[in-house]
Formats: C-alpha cells, structure tokens, sequence
C-alpha cells in the first residue's frame, strides 16, 4: 500500500485547509504567543538582573534598603546612594539629601533607564556623570540637587 497521495486521489484540499485553519493555527498561534510572552519575563529579569549585577560592583550602591534606611544614613546636603525598591523589587532609586529627601526612580518596572532623556546608556553612566561633572540634576525632578558626596556601602 502506498502512504502517498497523488493528484489522482482526489484529496479535498479545503477540507485540509480548513482543519489546518481551526485545529492546527491556533495551537501555533498559542505556542508562538507562550514563547513571546516567556522571551519579555526573560529579558525583563534579564535587564533586572543586569542593573544588579553591574551596580554591585559600586561602592554607593545599597542593594535592596527601605526608603527609612536610607534617610538615616544621608545628612548633609549633597550625600547621594542608590538603592533597588523594596516596595517595587527590580526598581533601581536615588536617594539623595538636599534640606530635605529625594527619591528619584530611575528605572522602570522591565528594568530600563528611564529618565534623562535617553543621554545615559545605565544607571552608572548617569551617576558618574552628574557626580563627576558635579552638574546639578534638574531634569529628574522638580527640584534641584547634586551628587555630592557618595555614601559608601559597608
């Protein structure tokens, strides 16, 4: 017996067609759709994990402290740390002192750079540039600051 079909066996390709269109489509569509969604949780803990892996390597990152820790630990006008929210996990803050307390979120929730209009390739870069430069920082915020004097993480 011949398992191969030929011109002559008069197959019913919109039959074949439409199988293919209502049981076999929607589970590649399904598939595709699982393996899109699995790819952004990924890249999302990736960038994540990135920020965390590049900022442990810098002594004025905190890791993971309450917004209350910090405040103890800035007191005069110019002390500046970064720290990842404890209330929004993954989210990367600087808290700095300037007469009063600033906490400025500078990445997202998929872990992106998200302030400075895009001048900054990561956060390090952008730390480095203000407290380098000793540039005030303006356009974060409404108010004010610099990035004096780092508080150094023990």
């Amino acid at each position: 017996m011949n398992d191969f079909y030929y011109e002559d066996d008069n197959l019913d390709f919109n039959l074949i067609n439409k199988d293919y269109k209502e049981k076999i489509l929607p589970g590649i569509e399904k598939v595709h759709s699982n393996v899109y969604e699995n790819f952004n949780i990924i890249t999302k803990l990736s960038k994540t994990e990135e920020n965390r892996r590049q900022l442990q390597n810098e002594n004025w990152f905190h890791g993971a402290i309450t917004r209350e820790t910090s405040e103890s630990l800035l007191k005069i006008p110019g002390d500046f740390l970064v720290r990842e929210s404890n209330s929004l996990p993954g989210q990367i803050v600087l808290s700095c002192y300037n007469g009063s307390y600033i906490h400025v979120t500078l990445t997202d929730s998929d872990g992106n750079l998200r302030s400075a209009k895009g001048r900054f390739k990561d956060v390090k870069d952008l730390i480095e540039y203000y407290y380098f430069n000793k540039f005030v920082i303006s356009e974060l915020v409404e108010y004010s600051f610099y990035l004096l004097h780092p508080i150094i993480s023990l």
